[in-house]
């Protein structure tokens, strides 16, 4: 299963994979009940997050998203056999 999640400004700037409340259930599905996760963005192992599900989010490191091009719209997020999480940017 795969989830794509817009890279807006506040992501961008801040550090953050965030969605919004019109697809929080379709993100419910997706993570599960899970508390945490082990990320990699853009195969870079980045480690355990924590999901903040009160906000919506899961950090991943401003000094990440900032260095993205402005032209990366996208986050694509697809769980891997071993339960990573795999996040690339288009």
């Amino acid at each position: 299963m795969k989830l794509t999640l817009p890279i807006n400004d506040r992501a961008r700037k801040y550090g953050y994979i965030i969605w919004t409340k019109p697809i929080e259930k379709q993100v419910a599905d997706f993570l599960g009940d899970r508390e945490d996760v082990e990320i990699y963005f853009n195969d870079t192992f980045i480690g355990s997050k924590r999901i903040d599900w009160k906000h919506r989010r899961i950090s991943i490191g401003y000094s990440k998203t900032r260095k993205l091009p402005l032209n990366l719209k996208y986050f694509f997020l697809k769980f891997e056999n071993n339960g990573q999480l795999k996040v690339s940017c288009q």
